[in-house]
């Protein structure tokens, strides 16, 4: 509205033109720089990063609309127009095919060549889409397809598109009318939320001194968890705080049925950004052991300044037992397992718990996602946790 590219002049001063072409170069700049470095779990990008973004997009808008300035000129190629014809379509079908897709392929394992192949996907959805939908139908002409309605076919043809078309609009008109309801939870929401439950009454018990002990002689756990009379009797003496997300929500019962003093503060959804403070309000309750077992990193990769934040909230002066990610379905696998096992090697009182490794091949110990444990998942995940630490207390 107050840059309408009609009243613009064409003929613009030297001064005038740098300018414009400065502004629009900088910005461009800037774009380009976001693509690379604004992070989905980064608090800057939702507290004025992606405000900057668009703004510089429309700046770079405002530079290529306008007749004086040369952008519209140095960016003008058949690659940027071949996308700029199809761009809406690209819009259209890039996000269902990247859920099918992801919900099939493991991209975990090969981020860039999943990555590769869901573009590939996504240009050639939307050529088709251009081709035999797009342009068919923007060269229709108004008065051939209203020719086409008021065609009146006779006898059962006639009845089966009246049918037809009164069908479509009734379920529209319903679908409208009814009111919206809730999703159903599904059977891993429901087993999370009971999960919760249990570990939250165990937690009251564990503050208030009154922890079940754990039998050291007892057959179940041994076979269960495959674990010796003297690695039973040095779990049950441990005292721990684990911090983590939905995966640790999911094991903490079995955690604390072998550790009874194990406080757990885990929560569905939790982003690695929250780890210090959540650590510093377990420290100042008293709630922090001297073994601190971490479970970060399952919903989005970390910065190093959190992954920095978090070691300086725990402190020196106690042990971190860092569990990485099974994730065969999201492109930050490997990614959070790199930093973490970069992590583990430059600070002595960090431990990595290789769960990945030791989870791989085993598709039966999770669920439907592919994230979460199953029963089997469980015991595992949880043996190997609280064998690496035995090894290292």
């Amino acid at each position: 509205m107050v840059w309408p590219r009609k009243h613009l002049r064409g003929n613009l001063a030297p001064t005038g033109k740098t300018i414009l072409n400065g502004g629009g170069v900088i910005s461009l700049l800037i774009i380009l720089i976001g693509f690379c470095s604004l992070d989905g779990q980064a608090k800057f990008t939702y507290f004025g990063g992606m405000f900057l973004y668009s703004l510089a997009g429309m700046v770079l808008l405002a530079t290529i609309v306008h007749p004086g300035a040369s952008m519209n000129r140095w960016l003008t190629n058949p690659v940027f127009s071949w996308i700029g014809r199809r761009s809406y379509g690209i819009y259209i079908y890039q996000f269902p095919i990247m859920i099918f897709y992801e919900a099939k392929v493991q991209v975990g394992a090969h981020p860039f060549i999943n990555g590769f192949i869901e573009v590939a996907m996504i240009l050639v959805a939307a050529e088709l889409s251009y081709r035999l939908v797009e342009m068919p139908a923007k060269n229709l002409q108004l008065k051939e397809l209203v020719g086409k309605l008021k065609t009146r076919p006779a006898g059962l043809k006639r009845w089966v598109r009246l049918g037809a078309t009164s069908l479509l609009v009734c379920v529209a008109l319903v679908g409208l009318a009814l009111p919206e309801k809730a999703p159903a939870k599904t059977a891993l929401q429901n087993h999370l939320t009971k999960a919760n439950e249990a570990t939250a009454a165990r937690n009251k018990l564990i503050a208030a001194g009154k922890a079940p002990k754990v039998n050291v002689n007892a057959k179940s756990l041994k076979t269960k968890y495959q674990l010796s009379t003297k690695q039973i009797k040095a779990l049950g003496k441990l005292k721990m705080t684990v911090i983590g997300d939905s995966v640790m929500a999911d094991a903490a019962q079995n955690i604390q049925e072998l550790v009874p003093d194990a406080y757990v503060d885990a929560q569905v959804g939790r982003q690695g950004s929250a780890g210090p403070a959540i650590i510093k309000e377990l420290k100042k309750n008293g709630r922090l052991a001297k073994i601190v077992v971490l479970n970060l990193g399952t919903n989005g990769p970390m910065t190093t300044q959190t992954v920095n934040e978090i070691l300086a909230a725990v402190g020196k002066g106690r042990q971190i037992y860092w569990i990485n990610a099974h994730l065969p379905t999201k492109s930050w696998e490997k990614t959070v397992n790199s930093q973490l096992k970069k992590t583990a090697k430059e600070h002595s009182n960090v431990h990595l718990v290789d769960w990945n490794a030791q989870s791989k091949g085993h598709a039966s110990w999770f669920a439907k996602d592919r994230v979460h444990m199953g029963p089997e998942g469980n015991v595992q995940f949880t043996r190997l946790l609280l064998t690496t630490i035995l090894k290292n207390e």
